[in-house]
């Protein structure tokens, strides 16, 4: 960090940090961020990507299968899951409640809990 450098590669940058450790590197690189390095993770932890990725490649047997913002690439269920991921558990939710229960989420499930928050608001009114 102290060479100032344009773009930093971290793989599972949080893999056996306790919350309040992974909280602090993940406040630490968005802030890296905001001052324009460029930040790119690996990471197989599907409920940190939408809060912190504007763009997701996701690989699978060495292959890029996908690619886009992270609304784009987990709007494909089938591709997250040839790839032996899950969906976020806030779409995850929005997908049981959709077959189980008949709510409709238009093929887009909410990814954080905030934007789980917001479409559930909506559908009470």
């Amino acid at each position: 960090l102290a060479m100032k450098p344009e773009l930093m590669i971290l793989d599972e940058p949080t893999s056996g940090l306790d919350p309040k450790g992974a909280s602090h590197i993940l406040k630490l690189l968005y802030e890296l961020n905001k001052e324009g390095m460029t930040i790119v993770i690996s990471t197989h932890d599907v409920d940190l990507v939408p809060v912190y990725s504007s763009e997701i490649h996701l690989i699978s047997d060495g292959e890029i299968i996908a690619e886009g913002k992270p609304n784009e690439v987990f709007s494909d269920v089938d591709t997250i899951r040839s790839a032996d991921l899950r969906l976020p558990r806030m779409a995850h939710l929005a997908e049981i409640l959709e077959k189980e229960d008949n709510i409709d989420f238009e093929g887009n499930y909410p990814l954080t809990i905030g934007q789980a928050r917001r479409k559930f608001l909506d559908l009470m009114k």
